[in-house]
């Protein structure tokens, strides 16, 4: 291996013009990538948490929820859905257990399931 060097830190030292070749074209690419923008989605009005047996529905608007407002849900693993009327009124952030909703299946948090306002429902219905 007489005569043969690696091209490290000690060669490229002594080659200047090497080295700021091979940072320029890094440099250029950086200056011409765009910054991707991002815009968080709004959660949805209500959120829908499976737990055990029972659903547990919080409200993620702004305004309170009165009682006996309509709100349709699903638990598609489960093939569960129905409606429910709230009972009291359900102010923002929230959280109103719907018992037994998932029948003799027991099912952990991370079941997805959906809520949403029955008026909304039967608008986006075809």
């Amino acid at each position: 291996m007489t005569g043969v060097l690696p091209l490290g830190w000690s060669a490229l030292r002594r080659q200047g013009a090497a080295l700021t070749l091979v940072l320029l074209p890094v440099a250029v690419a950086a200056q011409e990538a765009t910054p991707e923008v991002v815009t968080p989605e709004e959660p949805p009005l209500l959120a829908c948490m499976v737990n055990g047996y029972d659903l547990a529905l919080t409200n993620n608007g702004t305004e309170t929820l009165p009682i006996g407002t309509e709100i349709a849900w699903e638990v598609p693993f489960a093939r569960r859905e129905g409606v429910y009327a709230l009972t009291r009124a359900m102010d923002p952030k929230a959280i109103t257990v719907v018992t037994a909703t998932n029948g003799s299946s027991y099912l952990n948090p991370r079941i997805p399931c959906t809520a949403e306002l029955v008026e909304a429902a039967e608008a986006a219905a075809p």
